[in-house]
């Protein structure tokens, strides 16, 4: 039976060695499969962009002028491998896979030499199936590359002072620290806990020698050179909005209890609570090898397994208390994802040898047999063997338990294979957005003269080597800096675009406009206005894999844009207003879109109106509401912002040709009470705003009968007028028609007056008011516009019979003073123009 074991042992040792050859194709295998089929994270592109620099200008230094130092040497590896292969989605993301598949093997090396081969071949296969190890592999990130590193330091490290006393091996394990360090910053939360597993290995008097001092500087040098870089540059975040160390003691603040993604799902529940058993056996065999006065021992057999154990647990007390919100993420643990695995794999196999090594039915064999035999006895032959057979037998013993031993191991590793396969797999099925398809797309259809917008520019600079505008409205303060004036991103340089009347502008500047963002910072990244306002004047016409790609072409600018800034009752503030036309027939739509700014926040949903109305006063058209359709009321409004409102005015199909007022306001829906309108002083105008006027055309209007040329001013004249009859008798009326035209915008508002005077000059009868009797001030009178203003005067009962002159003019309401005229000779003086004679008749 000896024999045999040891002829099946160098067996199962090569079926260790197969096992471990298959496990690393495996591993290359489900990488690779990602890096071809899933599309790369949003992450990526800062990576791919940052390697195009370096290509480009031989550092990571961004069109902003900012040094992206996140992920220094991966970016310099990466820019390698798309200088030698060209600028693709799988080239730059090789330098991952190959550095990942690395990993495995290096794994297995660490867990052979400081536990056993067991130990190192499961540590292996867990990591080659773990979907952490999958992500990065196919990633162009550079945590795959942070591990491999750590995991290269930590090796040379127990190699260095571990298990033994290597100077060598310690210089060995700064280097590879070092260049962790520069690979991802937040390698330096290794440095304390190392530091203090060395403390309770060797004792702070050995971490004072001048040959352990030396490699420990230079790793603390490279931690300062680090920091000093991530504080120069880093990632393109601004650190003062997402602090590194950030003092966190309540138990309700730790994102997703405790790295549960990481520790606590359905497969890795398993190995943390092995994870938690290894503590408890470190903890108890401690304290009861204290009391036995064996702790020298105890901590000699288990001395890696300490080691790492402290490692391990103080990095993550750190991440989790010591460490701001932004780094409380699963994959800044991932450097100790090898660690994890090895840990868990030492502690199974502990447990599996104690196992069977306690035996208690062994002892109970002789007894139990000589209770049976015969007489109660054990024949001689049975009981008495000679020191040669009993070593024979002690040998095969121990064979056949190194035998049971490893095929449990080998059973383990199938199990763990069986198990953790379908996590690797479906981490294979977790697709990305899809940018890269979005972009490709953009690329076959795009024109010269074309723009960009995105909320991620670096997407936009890998693919296209251009970002027109960084379009964001939430969440880009951390993202932006100033240059030469302007706002913009960290990535491209771009101009920030947040609001829509830049969004306006842009549509307005260029034939094309391209919009690509992914559903999720459509909802999250934007207000309702802006979603609203992209629906309306950009087509979808590209949507896949949670990505659409906007375009909009032709965009017709609005026809008037107002810029009058008017309070309504100090908590709503119309910042200006636009529209898209004004002469229009009869069902004829036109576009409102209203700029509002709330001046405090509001705790009341408040609804909006706007009226058209006619002369008489009468609703033509109007529509209540909250804005943008109650997509975003008032109440979600945020402070100070600008929100853009729009609406589409439909003049109704059986509206008489004229002139119909637009009017605007707000009140409460439960009261009813209007809001008012304030002017500079806050003293209140009333309760409704007139923002414009709509003109529905219909049969031309006849020239005036008495045609002239007169100047009011620098901006009205008077092309003529009509008059019903130029001979009257006392207490009748005279019906005066006066053909005003705007020869440029007027601005404020002019009074009009008739009068008829004597040819003494004396008043006989007026009529003053504003154009159209008060229906259409001259401030909203449009270049060119012609306006039809009637008048009514009354003569008195007691007028004298004779000739009576007709003269008009324009006053300022205000101070009564007159426009300047200049007509040559049918000027009057004091401001007024002759129209006319009209002859009164006796009664």
């Amino acid at each position: 039976m000896g024999k045999g074991a040891s002829l099946r042992y160098p067996l199962l040792r090569s079926a260790e060695m197969l096992l471990l050859g298959e496990v690393i194709p495996l591993g290359f295998c489900l990488g690779l499969i990602y890096l071809l089929t899933v599309s790369p994270h949003v992450d990526e592109y800062s990576t791919i962009w940052a390697a195009r620099q370096v290509i480009q200008r031989g550092l990571p230094l961004l069109p902003s002028g900012f040094f992206y130092s996140q992920g220094l040497l991966f970016t310099y590896l990466d820019a390698l491998f798309i200088g030698l292969f060209g600028l693709s989605e799988p080239v730059a993301r090789v330098p991952s896979l190959l550095v990942g598949l690395a990993s495995i093997p290096l794994l297995y090396r660490f867990g052979r030499r400081f536990f056993s081969r067991r130990v190192g071949l499961l540590a292996a296969v867990l990591l080659a199936l773990a979907p952490e190890t999958i992500v990065w592999m196919g990633r162009a990130r550079m945590y795959s590359l942070q591990t491999f590193f750590v995991l290269l330091a930590l090796y040379h490290l127990g190699r260095g002072a571990i298990e033994g006393d290597a100077r060598r091996e310690r210089y060995l394990f700064a280097l590879f620290f070092v260049l962790a360090l520069l690979t991802q910053t937040a390698t330096i939360l290794l440095l304390p806990a190392i530091i203090l597993a060395l403390a309770g290995r060797r004792g702070w008097h050995w971490l004072r020698r001048g040959e352990v001092m030396a490699p420990l500087l230079l790793t603390g040098a490279g931690a300062g050179i680090a920091i000093l870089l991530n504080h120069i540059g880093g990632p393109v975040t601004d650190s003062s909005q997402r602090p590194f160390l950030e003092l966190s003691t309540g138990w309700g603040v730790k994102p997703a209890f405790y790295f549960r993604e990481f520790f606590w799902s359905p497969a890795r529940s398993p190995l943390t609570l092995l994870l938690i058993l290894g503590f408890i056996y470190l903890l108890v065999g401690t304290v009861k090898a204290a009391s036995q006065g064996k702790l020298r021992d105890f901590r000699e057999r288990n001395a890696t397994y300490l080691f790492l154990y402290t490692v391990f647990g103080l990095t993550v007390l750190q991440l989790i208390f010591l460490v701001g919100e932004s780094w409380r993420r699963p994959r800044y643990i991932t450097m100790l994802l090898p660690v994890y695995f090895l840990l868990a794999g030492a502690t199974l196999f502990k447990g599996m040898a104690w196992g069977a090594s306690w035996r208690p039915w062994a002892s109970r064999v002789p007894s139990v047999i000589a209770a049976r035999w015969p007489g109660g006895r054990w024949p001689i032959s049975i009981l008495s063997q000679s020191p040669e057979r009993e070593r024979r037998d002690s040998e095969g013993a121990a064979k056949d338990r190194r035998q049971q031993e490893w095929t449990l191991s080998l059973l383990s590793v199938v199990v763990v294979t069986v198990l953790f396969l379908p996590g690797a797999l479906a981490a294979l099925r977790q697709q990305e957005v899809g940018y890269d398809l979005a972009f490709r797309y953009v690329r076959d259809f795009w024109q010269p003269g074309d723009a960009i917008l995105v909320p991620l520019p670096s997407i936009s600079g890998v693919y296209l080597g251009r970002c027109d505008g960084y379009a964001l409205q939430q969440g880009y303060q951390e993202y932006i800096v100033e240059k030469d004036g302007f706002l913009v991103d960290r990535w491209t340089a771009a101009p920030l675009l947040n609001s829509v009347r830049q969004l306006q502008d842009v549509l307005a500047a260029r034939e094309r406009v391209w919009l690509v963002v992914d559903d999720v910072r459509l909802e999250q990244g934007y207000r309702p206005d802006f979603q609203a306002y992209v629906r309306r004047h950009m087509e979808p016409v590209y949507h896949r894999q949670g990505v659409t790609a906007f375009l909009a072409s032709d965009f017709t600018p609005p026809l008037i844009r107002g810029l009058r800034p008017v309070n309504f009752a100090g908590k709503v503030r119309l910042v200006g207003y636009e529209l898209g036309a004004v002469h229009l027939q009869p069902g004829d739509s036109t576009s409102l879109s209203l700029f509002w700014q709330n001046q405090q926040p509001l705790a009341e949903d408040e609804v909006v109106f706007v009226h058209l109305t006619d002369r008489g006063a009468g609703f033509t058209w109007q529509e209540d509401g909250q804005p943008v359709n109650g997509l975003f009321p008032t109440s979600r409004w945020p402070a100070g912002v600008e929100v853009w409102d729009g609406r589409e005015i439909t003049v109704p199909t059986d509206a008489p040709p004229g002139r119909y007022r637009l009017e605007v306001g707000w009140y409460d829906p439960v009261t009813l009470e209007r809001l008012p309108v304030l002017d500079e002083a806050g003293r209140p105008q009333g309760n409704t705003l007139v923002l414009d006027y709509l003109k529905v055309t219909g049969a031309e209007s006849l020239p005036p009968q008495h045609p002239l040329a007169a100047t009011f001013g620098d901006s009205i004249s008077l092309l003529g007028y009509n008059l019903d009859s130029a001979t009257l008798r006392p207490g009748e009326a005279l019906h005066l028609r006066l053909y005003w035209q705007a020869r440029e915008p007027v601005g404020e508002d002019y009074t009009v007056f008739v009068h008829l005077l004597s040819e003494d000059g004396r008043l006989w009868a007026q009529h003053d008011g504003l154009p159209e009797g008060g229906f259409y001030p001259t401030s909203f009178w449009d270049k060119g516009e012609v306006i039809e203003d009637e008048h009514e005067i009354a003569l008195r009962p007691d007028t004298p019979p004779g000739a009576y002159l007709i003269v008009t003019g324009l006053y300022r309401p205000a101070t009564g003073e007159r426009l300047a005229v200049d007509a040559m000779d049918r000027e009057v003086a004091d401001g007024r123009l002759l129209l006319g004679i009209v002859q009164v008749s006796r009664p």
